[in-house]
């Protein structure tokens, strides 16, 4: 599993997706021990949150995804 910690603020997103590529039937197995967020600080403007995921699951701020991002 990966681990990420990231701040966020009202109304900004986290993107999940699966890398290209990926086998289904492996990602399956993965995921089965399931994806983790935990909540671990939280202010009156912004929040931090650790995400622990498969290595297939590329996690993203949403401000760096595009339409053309292939993640």
């Amino acid at each position: 599993m990966g681990y990420l910690v990231l701040s966020r603020r009202p109304g900004e997103t986290v993107h999940l997706t699966i890398a290209p590529g990926t086998d289904p039937e492996r990602l399956l197995r993965q995921l089965r021990d399931g994806i983790s967020i935990t909540l671990i600080d939280s202010t009156g403007h912004a929040a931090r949150i650790a995400i622990d995921a498969p290595p297939a699951v590329t996690i993203m701020r949403g401000e760096l995804v595009t339409d053309s991002c292939v993640c």
